[in-house]
C-alpha cells in the first residue's frame, strides 16, 4: 500500500495546474522517491503520484507531483483573482 496525502481544494487545484503546493507534514516519508505518495483531493479521489520534500525551517512540506492523472489536470484560469473558482477552458459557461 502506498502512503497518501489528502489535499484541500486549493492544493488539489495547484497540482492540477502544474504547481507544487506547501501542505502540513503528514506521516508519509519525506523524499522517498518520485512515486512514493498518492495525492488525493478533498473527495479522496486519487489525483496523482509524487513525493513530499521538506521545506526550510517552516515545518511544512512541498508536494511534488511526478504523475498527474488526466482527470486532475486543470487548463484554464481563475475567474477573477486567486481566491475565485477555477474556470477550465474546456468548461461551458452559463
Amino acid at each position: 500500500m502506498i502512503p497518501e496525502v489528502v489535499l484541500d481544494e486549493r492544493a488539489a487545484l495547484e497540482i492540477g495546474a502544474g504547481g507544487r503546493p506547501r501542505v502540513a507534514r503528514s506521516r508519509a516519508l519525506l523524499g522517498a522517491g518520485p512515486r512514493s505518495v498518492v495525492m488525493r483531493g478533498p473527495d479522496r479521489r486519487a489525483l496523482g503520484l509524487g513525493e513530499l520534500v521538506a521545506t526550510e525551517g517552516t515545518g511544512d512540506v512541498l508536494v511534488c507531483p511526478h504523475v498527474v492523472f488526466p482527470w486532475a489536470v486543470r487548463v484554464g484560469r481563475r475567474s477573477s483573482g486567486a481566491t475565485a473558482a477555477w474556470e477550465a477552458l474546456s468548461e461551458r459557461r452559463a
